[in-house]
């Protein structure tokens, strides 16, 4: 019986003279006749730790639904094309899964990802692209009428600045059937374009997941990405930790309206987090999750948070002081099941963590030390956890 599942992870391979690349090439031909799923991460050899996947290889792989690269080199069949232009040949691809992928002998950190070796791939529901890769501004053109669900772009490169991310901006805005969507890029000015150009972040309706956390966007994009009368009746999960670029900080109620169904919510509190740009999160009547984070999280931004009554997991992370002002507005979340806490008391970094089960016995795990002084009132006075 054909093999239609491979995955290697973290495997030394075993070095020979003919060179552990035309190993591997024979290796994967001998098995291009039912292999469906293909994932080979972190390899390297006893010999010089090199491992450089052979993806010509990929052209007699064309049953392929599922294909994973990540952490090792790969090498190309022509030097004057890109490394993993065979893509192309993989028509079946469902899931295409490539993180920290380098090309051998390239001055480059990452592989190119262009719009043709993607342009046949009509049943490509999830993509993945992660680490480093540098992604041409029309790889996502054409894919109009692509079965595009799941699309993630973490840390990458879209080459041609300002106008190469205004380029693919438009291109991520035709893809109406996503429901997972990861833009996570550290961008540097000479990347921001127009604030309206963000509205492609939000342009599926479908979306249930959207994760833009350090995507630095310039202000004014916040009322695009949410504008006035889009619906996301699906959105569940969204991280917006790139909040703390906006001047003045995001209008809250936006999101509010957008997303009414919002279950777990990661934001960044500022300055100008006052308590009146947050109040509007009162509305998500079904968030039970939130996370939050800043360099010094005032009492104007923990007394809006203690109205939100419906949570049952806090997450408070700050490399400030956390003080007792601070906190006792967070005694009222009376439904908490789980709480973090980690910030400097007495001007050392603490980390205490609380997790109750309830409906049976309560357990508590202090993981690092127990916040001492000014936090441990908060633990002692919420019902139900001691």
């Amino acid at each position: 019986m054909a093999l239609r599942q491979l995955r290697l992870e973290c495997c030394s391979l075993p070095y020979s003279n003919d060179g552990t690349t035309e190993g591997l090439a024979a290796a994967l031909s001998l098995l291009a006749a039912g292999l469906e799923h293909l994932s080979l991460k972190e390899l390297a050899t006893r010999g010089d730790g090199t491992v450089e996947f052979p993806t010509g290889v990929l052209q007699h792989l064309q049953q392929l639904t599922y294909l994973e690269l990540a952490h090792i080199w790969v090498l190309g069949p022509d030097q004057d094309q890109p490394a993993l232009q065979p893509l192309h040949a993989l028509t079946c691809l469902v899931d295409l899964r490539l993180i920290g992928v380098g090309a051998a002998g390239s001055q480059e950190e990452g592989s190119e990802i262009t719009a043709s070796m993607l342009a046949c791939m009509h049943n490509l529901t999830s993509l993945q692209l992660s680490f480093d890769l540098e992604v041409e501004p029309g790889a996502l053109a054409g894919k109009t009428n692509c079965k595009l669900q799941h699309l993630e772009l973490y840390h990458c490169n879209v080459p041609g600045g300002r106008a190469g991310w205004s380029d693919f901006l438009s291109h991520l805005q035709q893809l109406q059937q996503l429901t997972h969507l990861t833009v996570s890029q550290h961008l540097t000015d000479r990347w921001i374009t127009a604030p309206p150009a963000y509205s492609a972040l939000t342009a599926s309706s479908k979306l249930q997941h959207l994760d833009i956390s350090f995507t630095e966007l310039p202000a004014g994009a916040w009322q695009h990405t949410f504008p006035v009368g889009r619906q996301l009746p699906y959105l569940q999960y969204l991280d917006s930790t790139a909040a703390e670029r906006f001047a003045p900080a995001p209008d809250f109620s936006r999101t509010v309206s957008c997303c009414p169904g919002l279950q777990q919510l990661k934001l960044l509190l500022t300055p100008r987090c006052k308590a009146q740009l947050l109040a509007p999160l009162q509305g998500l009547t079904a968030l039970h999750t939130l996370h939050v984070g800043g360099n010094e999280i005032t009492a104007d931004a923990t007394q809006p948070l203690g109205q939100l009554t419906g949570l049952k997991e806090l997450n408070v992370i700050t490399f400030g002081s956390i003080r007792a002002e601070l906190l006792l507005p967070l005694t009222e979340l009376q439904q908490l099941t789980t709480l973090h806490l980690h910030g400097r008391v007495n001007n050392l970094y603490q980390v205490a963590k609380l997790t109750s089960k309830v409906g049976g016995n309560t357990v508590y795990t202090f993981p690092c030390c127990l916040l001492c002084g000014t936090g441990c009132f908060l633990m002692l006075k919420a019902p139900g956890w001691l």
